[in-house]
């Protein structure tokens, strides 16, 4: 029970910033766990999408593959925006 009031307890920043951009209506908890979901599910498309792996070290190939992806997208959109 110790590892999870730790655990929780590791939250409270970023529920703090959570609440405070609610209060500011920049987003609401709805939108961070929106976000949060389709992040898991993009990063994990052997489990909810149609890849197929044979091992652990496959899937954390795929999840590999993913974050790269992402990184570069963001670097791409990053140097749009400027």
């Amino acid at each position: 029970m110790q590892s999870i009031k730790v655990n929780i307890k590791s939250l409270d920043i970023p529920v703090i910033k959570i609440e405070i951009a609610k209060e500011k209506g920049l987003f609401t908890y709805s939108d961070v766990l929106d976000g949060a979901i389709e992040k898991f599910t993009r990063r994990h498309p052997h489990v909810f999408g149609d890849v197929k792996v044979n091992n652990p070290e496959e899937a954390l190939a795929v999840w590999k593959q993913m974050k790269k992806e992402e990184k570069e997208l963001k670097k791409k959109n990053n140097k749009l925006n400027k």
